[in-house]
């Protein structure tokens, strides 16, 4: 299939990419986490498990020594896979279907989310139809563009979900017979499977469903951004050249197996509160109520109840009380608004005595409600505050509305892997 079988007007376009030959790599220790949720000991310990962990170029080579550039090395390992055949670059401009079989970490229950790979212009948020709901900030962003004008290549995908377009389970099955299976893997405790949609009819009618979507941004604002300066850099800030588009994993914000956690905050142990033994600060009012919790399980449970009958209401953890601290929400306002994170920070925090955008170092975050239990007990940490997850539905009005939500709002589950497939520049 040539490129210009492809249809070229559509916003979602193929990828025509390079990727990891599976019969010259096991694809379960080649694969890893995002960047940005990655210690440097979780880095190493990838590059020591295989020495073609995509670590080794996604993250400008953890594992380098004597004070070597790593964006530098990065780029010669890139130039060495290639020449050795342990990545290869397809022939033909293709979608990808990316099959994602996982638990969730509270029920256990296994889900499978589906998602397609594919590029999208690279165009600033004012021109896009991609709407973004978190800010970015200035350093993430400029060891990505480091990364990428040192390999020329897209390494992580965005995650971007859709909506407004037809279901494209149909689609999907449909192409099955001309999907050509690529490899199936063990990834820590998921199973992930990639196949290769390149025949053109079938690439065609993927991309034309897509065509009235709306974008989102799920995982991956500082990608997006980077992927936009280096686009208007080398002058295809239109959408134009390999450069004008942008890497991206987007799936079906209806998809019932597309999962946010909830993000948890602690706070740090050196932080004056002002929370009273009797329960809440006086800053908050009587608007505020606050109920004893005998356990965890207890709490959790008060607040879902509460959420349901129209309550922000929090989980709040001190060494000597654990309660359940919770308001009437109110009618109207702007969607941001209506988020309890929003409440947290804007009203809750500043009651006792932290900043709406408290400094790095003040705040600390976890999906982990025991483990917020624990950190408080052993007093790690001074308090925790367990909120409730925001909703697709949520995310989207947010963004819509072009607000943004506090930072660390969202955490889609599971993270796509890096390796997967890369979009070369």
């Amino acid at each position: 299939m040539s490129s210009d079988s492809v249809a070229p007007h559509t916003y979602a376009r193929a990828l025509r990419a390079v990727r990891y030959d599976p019969g010259r790599v096991d694809m379960g220790r080649v694969l890893a986490p995002p960047y940005d949720v990655l210690s440097e000991e979780e880095k190493l310990a990838l590059c020591r498990l295989d020495r073609h962990n995509v670590v080794r170029i996604d993250n400008a080579d953890p594992c380098q020594e004597g004070g070597a550039d790593g964006y530098e090395l990065a780029a010669k390992r890139l130039s060495e896979w290639l020449g050795e055949g342990v990545l290869v670059r397809e022939p033909n401009p293709s979608v990808y279907v990316v099959e994602h079989e996982f638990r969730v970490p509270a029920t256990g229950g296994i889900h499978r989310r589906i998602g397609l790979l594919a590029r999208l212009p690279a165009l600033p948020w004012s021109e896009s139809r991609v709407r973004p709901h978190e800010r970015t900030h200035k350093g993430p962003k400029e060891d990505r563009l480091r990364l990428m004008k040192a390999t020329h290549l897209q390494t992580s995908p965005v995650f971007v979900v859709w909506d407004g377009a037809p279901p494209l389970g149909d689609l999907i099955c449909a192409s099955k017979a001309k999907r050509s299976a690529l490899f199936r893997t063990e990834f820590r405790r998921d199973a992930i499977a990639l196949s290769r949609v390149d025949h053109s009819d079938a690439v065609n009618s993927i991309l034309a469903a897509l065509e009235p979507a709306r974008w989102y941004i799920a995982d991956g604002h500082h990608r997006y951004e980077t992927a936009v300066a280096a686009a208007a850099e080398a002058g295809n800030g239109n959408g134009g050249g390999n450069s004008g588009f942008i890497l991206t994993y987007c799936c079906s914000a209806r998809d019932p197996s597309l999962v946010i956690l909830p993000t948890h905050r602690m706070i740090a142990a050196d932080v004056e509160l002002g929370i009273p033994d009797e329960g809440l600060p006086v800053a908050l009012g009587e608007t505020w109520k606050s109920r004893p919790a005998g356990s965890l399980d207890e709490a959790e449970r008060e607040r879902e109840r509460l959420k349901v009958d129209g309550y922000h209401a929090f989980a709040v953890i001190t060494p000597g009380a654990l309660s359940v601290w919770f308001r009437r929400r109110r009618e109207g306002g702007r969607p941001r608004g209506q988020l309890d994170i929003t409440v947290l920070h804007e009203e809750v925090f500043p009651a006792c005595g932290i900043p709406t955008d408290a400094p790095p170092g003040q705040v600390e975050y976890s999906h982990d409600a025991e483990a917020c239990v624990r950190a408080v007990r052993e007093h790690a940490v001074k308090a925790a505050f367990l909120t409730s997850a925001c909703s697709m539905v949520d995310v989207m009005a947010v963004a819509d509305a072009r607000e943004t939500m506090p930072q660390k709002s969202t955490y889609f589950f599971p993270k796509v892997p890096t390796g997967l497939a890369f979009s070369p520049l």
